[in-house]
């Protein structure tokens, strides 16, 4: 994960707050290799269908968020991903698909999520 930070585009605001950046990226770094491994792979949502995880690691990987196989499924990989993209644009740091995420990167949500 390291790797994959230090070698993207980092956003303008935590270039000029290089402290706040980085303690940051010393918490996604420490807490998302726990994270990933300690919860439930569906915890009160419906699971993504293949199709969807496929398009979504397209479209993060496209923006440089992304630099997994893509495969189809919502493991770490994928989910580092969502975070790093949800820290540049300053959603809830959830790690989670929404509607709002799909936006942003032009795929339509599915009748599930867009509710």
């Amino acid at each position: 994960m390291d790797d994959l930070l230090t070698q993207r585009r980092c956003s303008t605001k935590w270039r000029t707050l290089p402290s706040l950046g980085m303690c940051w990226l010393l918490v996604l770094g420490v807490a998302l290799p726990c994270s990933a491994r300690a919860l439930p792979e569906h915890e009160g949502s419906a699971p993504l269908g293949t199709a969807l995880v496929v398009r979504l690691q397209g479209a993060l990987q496209a923006r440089e968020y992304y630099r997994g196989e893509i495969d189809g499924l919502a493991g770490a990989q994928t989910q580092q991903a969502i975070y790093l993209m949800q820290l540049d644009f300053e959603l809830p740091l959830t790690g989670s698909v929404n509607a709002r995420l799909l936006r942003l990167l032009d795929i339509p949500a599915p009748a599930w999520l867009a509710q």
